[in-house]
């Protein structure tokens, strides 16, 4: 590798590392909340720290791209505040052949994203909600613990947890009934779990069958108890919503086409196509970010513009607006694909008009 190569490339990941790195902390601290709640199941060590990082490749393929635009931006802009691309022009290199290693490097990263997007963060967010449910099967009151109601398959629960996921009060669970379609509800004053056993106080039950009768109302049935023993085990069983294992967020590619060829619905196929289109605008933004950051890293250390500066967080954020506004569009599958898509060929094409304007004001 020539030695300005690896000049260019050390400098160029060091920056990109330490990003990465920042936005790793930032993520982690933003999912704090949810890794304390896992630390207060009393799992194992080894499942907390597993489960802290099968968080990692959540925001991994967001921050390569972004680490990609503040790497050669600033790699670029250091270089021509400094006068080392006019240094290096004296002895004939020219400008292409500068920008050559930082863009085959982002042509890597994309190879790398890619893979993060398609496989590994799926792997791990899959394996992090097996954590959870290994969680929930010992201990039901885990996965309860939220302010807010939690939204099962045909159950709606609402509670207060105390005392480390060890008892809850005032539960109140919602149960569709698939018998008649109608609701059930179940009230605890208290529920507690001791030695792999939920005990439930103060139990009411509610329930609704039809009357048979053709304008009769519905017969109400109310039954309350004092005191109620059921293993946490069948009851964790129970609540584990199995349906998350098709969500899209946990397919792997392999898997989201072969979800597609099976589906029956038809509105399923085009949302599995906007994933997969999703998945690749990500990869591609390292490279489409890394050209921004080049080209207009020249100009900034050069000039010291602010406009130019302006200019190349407003085409960052032309892509994340388009990126939004493609994930509410699953209705108009077409015209999401196009929002994930073209933004990449528009930007590179406005990043290498820069280029070639600055290549003309060096030489």
């Amino acid at each position: 590798m020539p030695i300005l190569w690896r000049y260019l490339l050390r400098n160029y990941f060091q920056v990109f590392f330490l990003c990465v790195s920042a936005f790793i902390s930032v993520l982690l601290v933003l999912r704090f909340q949810e890794i304390a709640r896992f630390i207060t199941s009393e799992a194992s060590f080894t499942k907390i720290a597993l489960f802290s990082l099968y968080q990692i490749p959540y925001i991994l393929p967001i921050a390569i791209p972004i680490s990609c635009l503040i790497s050669s931006l600033l790699l670029f802009q250091k270089l021509s505040y400094h006068q080392e691309i006019t240094a290096l022009r004296t002895i004939g290199l020219s400008l292409q052949k500068m920008v050559i290693p930082i863009l085959s490097s982002g042509f890597l990263l994309v190879l790398l994203n890619a893979m993060i997007a398609f496989e590994l963060a799926p792997i791990c967010r899959s394996k992090a909600r097996l954590l959870i449910y290994e969680t929930v099967t010992s201990n039901p009151l885990f996965i309860l613990q939220k302010q807010s109601p939690v939204k099962l398959k045909n159950m709606y629960i609402d509670l207060r947890v105390s005392r480390g996921a060890k008892s809850a009060e005032d539960v109140i669970i919602a149960l569709k009934n698939s018998s008649n379609n109608r609701l059930s509800l179940f009230s605890f004053k208290n529920l507690s779990l001791v030695d792999e056993e939920l005990e439930g106080n103060t139990i009411s039950y509610i329930s609704s069958f039809d009357s048979k009768k053709e304008y009769g109302f519905d017969h109400l049935m109310i039954e309350n108890q004092d005191h109620m023993k059921i293993k946490a085990i069948q009851l964790g069983q129970f609540m584990q919503h199995t349906n998350w294992l098709s969500h899209h967020d946990y397919l792997t590619l392999r898997m989201l086409l072969a979800k597609e060829s099976l589906e029956a619905h038809p509105k399923m196929p085009k949302k599995i196509l906007i994933e997969i289109a999703k998945r690749i605008s990500i990869a591609f933004a390292a490279f489409t970010f890394t050209l921004i950051g080049t080209c207009l890293g020249l100009q900034i250390g050069r000039n010291q513009s602010k406009k130019k500066t302006l200019w190349a967080i407003s085409l960052a954020a032309f892509f994340m607006l388009c990126f939004i506004i493609a994930k509410s569009m699953y209705p108009n599958a077409l015209l999401a694909i196009s929002l994930l898509l073209i933004p990449h060929p528009l930007i590179a094409w406005a990043s290498y008009r820069q280029l070639k304007l600055v290549s003309k004001g060096i030489e």
